[in-house]
């Protein structure tokens, strides 16, 4: 396995706080019994009599149990990408990052080529694959809360079609998950203001619709579905696919 980071980026991940050091040599502890080699990039316990290279190293320091473990953990804290076999079957096609009103990144829906989706969460400055605890807002959330006119917003089944529109100059937003996802939770955010639901060309689309349509009417959300577009779609046919039919932006 190449590792393309090295073990100085390590260190300083951990926040460890070397007892001495050189251009060539960092030494930890009070008698620096823990020696890092910057130039080999590798390490060496006198205490406990044990050392070896990088992937080791964050053994050692409590963060994997075995060498997967541990490279998987530099891939999380972006210190070396992914494995081959991931980037082969499962490069990303696209990313669409989740952030709160203040514009601060919460999670991301990430799309691979082979069609499959991942919900990524920003802990401490990195993305996992853990979105438990995170809170749920819609899609582009930032720009909706600095936009205080009274425009009609549009809410798409998923984010590309939402980028489209904003693209178009048009507000708009999405759920994380696709159709059948929307929370009553997000509801709060779009109090007072006028909504078109802009259903795909399917059943769970249109079942979609008319469930957010149905859930707006609880909350006193002036709501209502678009379908005009729908008659010159195919099957699972998008707003996307309809902008590209009519081969013009809005």
């Amino acid at each position: 396995m190449a590792i393309n980071c090295n073990i100085k980026q390590i260190v300083e991940l951990l926040q460890l706080e070397p007892s001495s050091s050189s251009q060539d040599e960092l030494r930890f502890g009070s008698k620096g019994s823990l020696c890092v080699n910057l130039k080999q990039n590798t390490w060496f316990d006198f205490e406990k009599q044990a050392g070896g290279g990088m992937l080791d190293f964050v053994i050692h320091q409590g963060m994997a149990s075995d060498q997967p473990q541990a490279a998987k953990w530099l891939e999380e804290h972006q210190l070396i990408a992914p494995t081959v076999s991931v980037t082969k079957s499962k490069a990303i096609l696209r990313a669409h990052v989740y952030r709160d009103q203040a514009g601060t990144p919460l999670k991301q829906a990430v799309k691979y080529t082979d069609g499959s989706w991942k919900q990524m969460g920003w802990h401490d400055g990195i993305w996992k694959p853990n979105v438990k605890g995170v809170q749920n807002v819609p899609y582009r959330l930032d720009e909706l809360n600095d936009d205080a006119s009274d425009r009609l917003m549009f809410i798409f089944e998923g984010e590309k079609d939402v980028d489209r529109a904003v693209s178009n100059g048009l507000l708009a937003t999405c759920n994380a998950g696709g159709a059948g996802n929307w929370k009553p939770e997000l509801n709060q955010f779009l109090l007072g203001r006028k909504v078109c639901i802009v259903p795909d060309n399917d059943t769970p689309g249109l079942e979609h619709a008319q469930k957010l349509l149905d859930g707006f009417a609880k909350d006193d959300i002036d709501a209502f579905i678009m379908t005009s577009h729908l008659s010159t779609l195919k099957d699972k046919g998008d707003f996307s696919d309809w902008m590209d039919l009519n081969q013009s932006d809005i």
